[in-house]
């Protein structure tokens, strides 16, 4: 009797098998859909590229140099678009700042964060952020982008979007850089720059 409820439960679980359909992936489109994901909401994956006191997760298509002219660096982000966005990292933020009051300001993960946004005539706009660690001039990370098109405006946002504070921990032996895996500071910075364009831009 027991054996002949185990055939039976085995049939049953064979007919179930072959008559459902098991859907898997497509190979191609597991591929395709993370990097089509990922380059919507960068704040939401690790980074790739790393300052001093920062990092970045870069969008698909674009490059990035690095130079040291002084006693600072300077990372340049290019995308097909003809976007071109500067960081400057040192203990100062540099000269060249968009006049006028901030239009973004806000604090987070010890990081005081400030937009600058103005118009440099028709389809021309200039974008300055400052991030300093805790409003001092320490560690500062100034990125500068001019914008001339939704194309570029679109793709700073995107760089933006990807960018987050880190910390450097040194000891005797070793320094460490710690950055978050997940951080907001990126996707309000984006959210702010498509918000931000200024009459006659």
């Amino acid at each position: 009797m027991e054996a002949s409820r185990v055939r039976t439960g085995m049939a049953g679980w064979k007919g179930r098998l072959r008559s459902s359909k098991l859907s898997l992936p497509d190979p191609l489109s597991m591929s395709v859909w993370p990097a089509a994901a990922q380059d919507a909401k960068l704040w939401l994956y690790t980074c790739d590229h790393f300052l001093g006191s920062a990092c970045l997760r870069l969008p698909n298509f674009m490059s990035v140099s690095y130079e040291v002219p002084a006693d600072f660096g300077l990372h340049q982000v290019s995308a097909k678009s003809g976007m071109s966005l500067t960081l400057y990292e040192g203990d100062a933020r540099s000269r060249s700042i968009s006049d006028g009051p901030p239009s973004l300001s806000f604090s987070a993960d010890g990081r005081v964060v400030t937009g600058y946004h103005q118009s440099q005539g028709t389809g021309r706009e200039v974008v300055d952020v400052v991030v300093l660690q805790g409003g001092s001039g320490k560690g500062a990370v100034h990125m500068h982008v001019v914008i001339e098109s939704e194309a570029q405006r679109a793709d700073a946002a995107r760089v933006l979007s990807g960018f987050r504070p880190c910390r450097l921990r040194i000891s005797r032996r070793m320094a460490t850089q710690a950055c978050p895996r997940v951080s907001g500071i990126g996707e309000r910075m984006a959210a702010w720059l498509m918000a931000s364009k200024v009459d006659g831009g």
